[in-house]
């Protein structure tokens, strides 16, 4: 079945569908667009766009905050880190 023959297969089930079956339908879609799988983490691990989203946040949470790095901190740190 195309994309399209879907299309009008999903617009003849939903057209006349209940509000109980149409809020079925939009709580799938909303599951599956958070579990989408958008990139990976260093180690190899599926990274969903949930996971993403909530990453993002809580990063610019601590930036809001002043809990990060600046450039020379980290540039100082690194060579701290050849030493050991």
């Amino acid at each position: 079945m195309n994309s399209k023959s879907k299309k009008e297969k999903i617009y003849r089930l939903i057209k006349d569908a209940s509000d109980e079956k149409l809020n079925y339908v939009l709580e799938a879609i909303s599951t599956y667009e958070k579990n989408v799988i958008v990139g990976s983490t260093v180690d190899g691990k599926p990274l969903t766009k949930l996971e993403l989203t909530r990453s993002l946040e809580k990063a610019s949470q601590q930036i809001e905050e002043g809990k990060f790095f600046t450039t020379e901190e980290l540039k100082k740190e690194m060579v701290l880190w050849r030493k050991k």
